[in-house]
């Protein structure tokens, strides 16, 4: 059933007409959810099942969670609470690739293997490249990030010293908002 929906919310999509501004929908949502569109100053807006998102809306998670499916690819984005994310599609010289912007919380990232697009995710603190992968990203712009990989391979970049960590299944990157970076197993109980 959850896969007909999808699949109905995906079409709606494609036969609007209005895809090429379109990078995400919602495709669960529960307890406060918040969207502020690219144009806008402020959360003004209920997310709810089908919240289409363009270009730079941000939607912030004060309490339960949210979903986010990437259009191109039909990836996903899980968003826990106290969460506030914007997500894009940029072309540069490497080709197309969404920037999925963590300004905090904790997002669990399922980016599907034969995905043609590259695929960043940027906190205050770091940036994490991957292709074909599961992992969860917490960021605390204070203290940091966690990049904890469950499956496939991540690079993470510290913004402040460039220096760049590579992570595989089990193991997790650690990047300080003070340029420290360092990559080792997994601890248990550390997975959200």
């Amino acid at each position: 059933m959850k896969n007909i929906v999808t699949s109905l919310l995906f079409a709606l999509i494609l036969v609007g007409g209005v895809y090429a501004e379109k990078v995400a929908i919602v495709s669960k949502v529960q307890g406060e959810v918040l969207l502020q569109k690219a144009d806008e100053l402020a959360y003004n807006n209920p997310v709810t099942v089908g919240t289409i998102l363009e270009n730079n809306d941000q939607i912030k998670v004060n309490d339960g969670f949210a979903v986010m499916l990437l259009l191109d690819d039909k990836s996903q984005v899980k968003l826990r609470e106290n969460t506030e994310v914007a997500v894009s599609m940029v072309d540069d010289l490497s080709g197309s690739g969404y920037h999925v912007r963590l300004d905090y919380g904790q997002a669990l990232t399922k980016y599907s293997k034969g995905a043609g697009f590259d695929f960043q995710l940027h906190t205050p603190t770091s940036v994490a490249s991957i292709k074909g992968t599961e992992f969860w990203t917490l960021s605390d712009p204070d203290n940091g990030d966690q990049v904890i990989v469950l499956e496939g391979v991540v690079d993470v970049m510290n913004n402040l010293t460039g220096m760049i960590s590579t992570a595989g299944a089990g193991q997790t990157v650690n990047s300080s908002s003070d340029g420290y970076i360092e990559t080792g197993a997994t601890e248990e109980g550390t997975i959200p």
